[in-house]
C-alpha cells in the first residue's frame, strides 16, 4: 500500500539533485535511442548515411 509522504523538492541538496539527475539520465537516454530507433525502421532507414 502507498504512502502519502510530504515532500519538498525545494528542500534538495545539490548533491541530491545531482543523483537524480544521474539516475534519470541513463533511463531517458535508454527510451529516446529506442524510440528513435524504431522511428527509423518505421520510415526504411536502418542506416545512418552519415557513416
Amino acid at each position: 500500500m502507498y504512502t502519502a509522504v510530504d515532500f519538498d523538492p525545494r528542500s534538495l541538496t545539490q548533491g541530491q539533485i545531482d543523483e537524480l539527475t544521474h539516475k534519470l539520465s541513463g533511463p531517458i537516454t535508454r527510451l529516446l535511442r529506442t524510440e528513435l530507433r524504431l522511428e527509423r525502421e518505421r520510415i526504411g532507414k536502418l542506416r545512418d548515411p552519415r557513416r
